[in-house]
């Protein structure tokens, strides 16, 4: 299952990007430009900018697509994924003494 993991991450992380560089696209007109079909908005941080629908289009596919490769990915590593493959886990503190928790079996409290 590592290889459609890494698949889902890479589909994730790209179409994230893609769709999140049209906030940050250098040259977008700030009123709406009906010769040249610019007219879909996106408001940046405050700024309105203007899209055609092509763009526009792009633009949410891609943040739909990065949302469902998120969610495969999530239900991929909660119901997919061998459970018996992942490392055991660390205690991050260790347990209290008297518990029996590994390693501690002769200790007094």
């Amino acid at each position: 299952m590592k290889p459609l993991a890494f698949l889902l991450l890479i589909g994730f992380v790209v179409s994230g990007t893609l769709g999140l560089s049209y906030y940050f696209w250098p040259d977008l007109p700030t009123t709406p430009e009906v010769r040249s079909g610019r007219v879909y908005p996106i408001s940046s941080g405050g700024h309105v900018y203007y899209l055609t629908k092509g763009q526009h289009l792009t633009h949410l596919g891609a943040i739909a697509l990065s949302f469902v490769f998120l969610i495969g990915l999530v239900i991929m590593r909660k119901y997919v994924d061998d459970p018996t493959s992942r490392r055991p886990g660390k205690y991050i503190f260790p347990p209290p003494a008297g518990t029996g928790g590994p390693g501690i079996e002769g200790r007094k409290p």
